[in-house]
């Protein structure tokens, strides 16, 4: 066949194609939709084995360690399904003590919260009219939310909402029954990752072409080890932070230090963003008993951040994730709205992945126009007549 007239037929075939997307995107959409909607447990499950495998290659490589030491041959079955073990005791262990630590003083300080309002709100409006600016209004507001408390139509639609909450329990036991398979489909993956990955790799050498699979291979073991690296890091940078926060805000003696360390330590998983909310929920519970140690709150919770950032941070993550501020809010923002706080926390490793590569690509192209260029300009003259 010609092969201008093989061009032609390629790129009528892509404006059909294009057109009938276009024309068709409503019913497509659902389709992928219901697509979605089959293949949720096992996607879902794919994503907590991918999350798992992080700490079940460390705990899997220092069983290894301990073996060698005690001059045993390790069965690999075992080792898997011990590490696996191990894994899951781990996850359940450090859900279960963050509950332990943040449920109660949150519950208690939303209580205080609540007293610490009711007694401040009309000393701060007299302030306020001592000072000569209008208060009237928060008077306004407490009155009212005071009677709306008290009112029995807000009884009613407090009841009201509690059946609505009840009435969604079904739907949140359909969840939880779909997170449960994809836990399951989680554990057998894990079990049988190396199977499943000479498999995948036999089935794309046998129908793709070589090249292909190579820089598949590449772009897989980039991201396993970026995202290794990230949260790893990010682990220890939690908890590191964490402490400081403890320590800095038992110090300077202020409320609510146990709180605030757990949320700084969990926020960190989102850089940039999550500092900043974990910092204003502490700054707003604070406020609550006493606005001077709430900005207090907010200089220390800074000044110790900065200094974390600065001299710890660089040591303990390092480069892992390579992603210039800009990139990495992108990557948060991007992420949250497809994803909420998982979306967020995948989408820095990913798009440092992406972000890698192109570097990598661009550097290329730009080497071989440098060559290129370099070469015409080495190359003689023809001799003149």
């Amino acid at each position: 066949m010609d092969q201008k007239l093989k061009n032609n037929l390629i790129v009528v075939g892509f404006g059909v194609t294009l057109f009938v997307v276009l024309y068709r995107i409503a019913d497509i959409g659902r389709a992928l939709g219901q697509l979605y909607g089959i293949l949720e447990p096992v996607l879902a499950g794919c994503l907590i084995a991918f999350v798992l495998n992080v700490p079940m290659v460390k705990i899997e490589a220092g069983l290894r360690r301990l073996h060698r030491k005690c001059k045993k041959e390790p069965n690999e079955t075992v080792l898997q399904v011990t590490s696996l073990i191990l894994t899951i005791v781990l996850v359940i262990g450090i859900f279960v003590l963050l509950g332990a630590v943040v449920i109660p003083p949150l519950v208690t300080s939303v209580a205080e919260a609540i007293r610490e309002l009711s007694i401040n709100i009309p000393i701060w409006a007299e302030k306020l009219q001592r000072l000569g600016l209008e208060a009237d209004w928060i008077n306004t507001v407490y009155t009212a939310l005071k009677d709306k408390l008290q009112s029995s139509s807000f009884a009613e639609g407090m009841n009201g909402y509690i059946n609505s909450i009840v009435g969604q329990v079904s739907s949140t036991l359909g969840s939880l029954f779909v997170w449960l398979i994809a836990f399951i489909i989680a554990i057998y993956l894990l079990i049988g990752k190396d199977m499943i990955y000479r498999h995948c790799r036999t089935f794309a050498y046998a129908y793709l072409p070589e090249k292909a699979v190579r820089r598949t291979g590449r772009f897989w073991n980039t991201l396993c080890r970026t995202y290794a690296d990230f949260f790893s890091g990010q682990c220890v940078e939690a908890c590191i932070l964490g402490l400081l926060m403890f320590t800095t805000f038992s110090i300077f003696r202020l409320p609510y230090a146990g709180l605030v360390a757990v949320l700084t330590a969990v926020s960190s998983f989102i850089p940039y963003v999550g500092s900043f909310l974990s910092c204003a929920v502490g700054a707003v519970l604070i406020l609550m008993i006493d606005p001077m140690k709430a900005l207090i709150s907010i200089i220390v919770y800074t000044i110790t951040q900065f200094c974390e950032n600065q001299f710890i941070y660089p040591h303990v993550v390092g480069r892992a994730v390579g992603l210039p501020a800009l990139w990495t809010l992108v990557a948060v923002l991007v992420g949250g709205k497809i994803g909420g706080i998982l979306g967020m926390i995948f989408c820095i490793p990913l798009t440092s992945v992406f972000y890698t590569q192109m570097s990598i690509g661009v550097s290329k192209r730009l080497e071989k126009k440098k060559q290129r260029a370099d070469g015409t300009a080495q190359t003689p003259e023809p001799p003149q007549d």
